[in-house]
């Protein structure tokens, strides 16, 4: 890559992260182009230029942050609960080390909760299935024996609900310590009866 394209990538990722920041504290209606450019400290015209509106920025960043939370049962594993602490692990080491993660999920937690998104975000937003993978992970770790019984989506719900909890939190208050991934993971482990 050249000069003049580590430049301009410079620049788009500086409109990303800008953009990305204020949707997140302000939210999208009161974000307005003039805010994004002078956050990113370049003109408005190049702001349009390389994403000709706030409505395609901001599909943008959603498309991003949706082709990022989608996991894959890839990550080596031996029973389902390993795979929640692995993922749990992968989650907590980026929310700890970049901060534009736990913006993304404030940021789609934002455009569901929005009546108004456009019809790409609708879409977009709909190919997220992550609580429906983790139903079904849930559901093989019962059959094994790791995790808890329980209904599957309850359980997916209350677990992709406390790692919402901390992106927003590591968001909202500077001194926030993420807590032990074992605390988690007692949302789905087996408890073995000792009776």
């Amino acid at each position: 890559m050249n000069k003049r394209e580590n430049e301009k990538l410079r620049k788009i990722q500086l409109i990303e992260q800008s953009a990305l920041d204020l949707f997140v504290t302000r939210g999208y209606s009161a974000t307005k182009i003039s805010d994004i450019a002078q956050k990113a400290d370049v003109s408005v015209g190049l702001v349009m230029k390389y994403f000709h509106s706030k409505e395609f920025l901001y599909e943008h960043l959603i498309e991003k942050g949706v082709q990022s939370i989608n996991f894959s049962l890839e990550i080596p594993h031996t029973n389902m609960l390993e795979l929640f602490e692995k993922i749990t692990r992968y989650i907590f080491s980026q929310l700890d080390t970049n901060p534009v993660v736990a913006k993304m999920f404030m940021l789609l937690s934002e455009a569901r909760k929005n009546d108004h998104v456009s019809e790409k975000v609708k879409a977009l937003l709909e190919a997220i299935t992550i609580i429906e993978d983790c139903c079904e992970w849930i559901v093989t770790g019962q059959d094994e024996g790791s995790i808890r019984e329980g209904n599957p989506h309850t359980l997916s719900y209350t677990y992709w609900c406390c790692i919402q909890g901390m992106a927003e939190a590591k968001v909202i208050f500077a001194d926030f310590k993420l807590p032990e991934v074992s605390w988690i993971l007692a949302i789905l482990r087996r408890e073995e009866n000792n009776g």
